[in-house]
């Protein structure tokens, strides 16, 4: 398998992995919407307010994120099509996509944690 052919394979797994963290801030948004509408007092708004605005920044870098990868890919593919080996910043722009995944990934890791304990303390009956 050449470069090229790994380069896009990876970027089909970074596109799944943005998938499921996109999923996965929507089931948060959800469950944070179940707990405003059963339960939660007006004076305790700071900390939904506080995730969901944490949730609204995620999901736009998850989206810019997204389409730079599908720009990437779609980069890969044309190279290949074209058999062209002459491509110097390349395995630059996919080291760099691929560590941009991973900050995103641990930055969601992070506010997922955070979220989960706050919303087990704050679940309504």
């Amino acid at each position: 398998m050449s470069h090229i052919q790994e380069f896009i394979s990876e970027t089909e797994v970074w596109r799944n992995k943005l998938k499921i963290l996109e999923e996965e801030t929507i089931r948060f948004k959800l469950l944070l919407a179940h707990m405003l509408l059963n339960g939660l007092h007006k004076d305790q708004l700071e900390y939904p307010e506080y995730f969901q605005n944490r949730f609204l920044k995620i999901d736009e870098r998850i989206s810019l994120l997204r389409h730079e990868v599908l720009e990437h890919q779609h980069l890969l593919q044309e190279i290949e099509k074209e058999h062209s080996p002459n491509h110097s910043n390349l395995a630059d722009q996919h080291k760099d996509l691929g560590i941009k995944i991973g900050h995103i990934k641990e930055n969601f890791d992070k506010l997922s944690q955070e979220f989960a304990s706050y919303a087990s303390g704050n679940m309504p009956a």
